[in-house]
């Protein structure tokens, strides 16, 4: 899969881009780079419009550096926007994603025509384990061979339950083609064989438990957040507070759905989003 580099001000990124139509900007989530943000929403290039697909740092090609911010990879997807010639995109943001997503909504205003949050960060969240390990003994721990080793050798099923799917949204995958193939290949990147998403791994580890509280009212833009029901990750409480902030924000829950539900119900939340994005292009 071929991709690009850009040199801005805030650091080189990788991109990649696909479909023809309106541009949508995909910010990923852990684990991810262009490869997983073409692969989640793969529905929308088939409905027309075109993916803008950047490795957030710390991703594949794209450098972690000692400023990186979701707020300095807001500014990444400004220059890519300038770099491509567009004024204006629709931006996708899934899981961690988030963050960057809405400083960009935030800080370029102009340049975001809609905003789509699916299970995505919003607020401060301190993952679970954080309450075992000391946040730098958890870091050097994702560091070491003993991890390595782990993350190699766990069964299918327990490395999709700590990526958030349930054991019902796994039903569901053995089923459905798409569904199964969509996370064994989420499943290779998590386990990251030539370890080229390890550091942005762990830099969303720190930055999602130190997030500022969002001005989510400042956020003008026509915004719809998809939820999982059943999100252990991404509290759904958090995204509706935010969305009930927002002037023109609306929330959509997808019952018993985990995390990973772009995914896992990627009929109903590819066709709530297409719809969305429509109607506001239009």
């Amino acid at each position: 899969m071929d991709s690009s580099l850009l040199d801005t001000p805030f650091g080189s990124v990788e991109y990649a881009i696909q479909g023809d139509g309106f541009p949508t900007l995909v910010s990923h989530g852990a684990a991810g780079g262009f490869d997983q943000a073409l692969l989640i929403a793969a529905p929308l290039a088939a409905d027309g419009f075109q993916l803008l697909a950047p490795s957030r740092d710390g991703y594949l090609r794209s450098p972690l550096t000692a400023t990186t911010s979701p707020q300095s990879q807001a500014g990444k997807y400004a220059c890519l926007l300038d770099r491509l010639g567009f004024d204006s995109c629709a931006i996708l943001a899934v899981s961690v994603g988030g963050p960057s997503a809405i400083e960009f909504a935030l800080r370029y205003p102009s340049r975001c025509r809609a905003l789509v949050l699916v299970s995505s960060i919003v607020a401060p969240v301190r993952p679970a384990y954080l309450s075992i390990l000391p946040e730098p003994l958890l870091l050097n721990f994702l560091q070491s061979p003993t991890y390595r080793f782990i993350l190699l050798r766990a069964p299918d099923r327990i490395l999709l339950r700590l990526l958030g799917v349930t054991s019902k949204d796994e039903l569901r995958a053995s089923s459905d083609p798409r569904i199964s193939h969509a996370l064994r290949e989420v499943l290779l990147a998590a386990r990251d064989p030539q370890r080229q998403r390890a550091y942005g791994a762990r830099a969303d580890i720190t930055s999602t438990a130190h997030l500022p509280r969002y001005p989510f009212a400042d956020i003008q833009m026509p915004t719809l957040a998809v939820h999982g029901s059943r999100d252990r990750f991404a509290p759904l409480r958090l995204t509706a507070e935010a969305i009930a902030a927002m002037p023109h924000g609306k929330i959509i829950q997808v019952n018993g759905a985990g995390h990973l539900c772009i995914i896992t119900h990627i009929t109903e939340v590819s066709h709530q989003v297409t719809r969305f994005l429509r109607t506001v292009v239009n």
